[in-house]
């Protein structure tokens, strides 16, 4: 506490000096100087401040780390959804492309049957 204030004399020292040039800084400088030994601040609340703020920057620090971390668990379940996607689309290609196949091989024997001659089928249609 005592290097804080032995830090704000010659502070205000300065100020005083340079108030003390113009007629209205002069009157200021009366003001503060009055307000500050009637007051008597308390400079514990700047070591408060400065604890709190290192306080605040190590939770900030913590907070970008665990967004890092996040972000990348994000990521490695979005490949997972997109790699299973991609993988449930293969499979759904390949038995729309199997069914597309059967119904085309049923489509021709059905046409077939409709445009033959009725006497070469005559085993399909019942007939002996």
């Amino acid at each position: 506490m005592e290097t804080l204030s032995q830090n704000l004399l010659p502070m205000l020292e300065f100020w005083k000096v340079s108030f003390t040039l113009f007629p209205s800084g002069r009157r200021q400088t009366e003001q503060f100087s009055e307000r500050l030994s009637k007051d008597k601040p308390n400079l514990d609340v700047l070591e408060e401040y400065r604890r709190r703020d290192i306080e605040y920057r190590d939770r900030v620090n913590e907070l970008d780390h665990v967004t890092e971390r996040r972000d990348a668990q994000k990521k490695i379940h979005e490949d997972l959804q997109k790699k299973r996607l991609d993988e449930f689309m293969t499979g759904f290609q390949q038995i729309s492309l199997k069914l597309k196949e059967m119904y085309q091989v049923r489509a021709l024997f059905h046409w077939s049957l409709l445009y033959s001659p009725k006497g070469s089928d005559d085993h399909y249609w019942g007939q002996r």
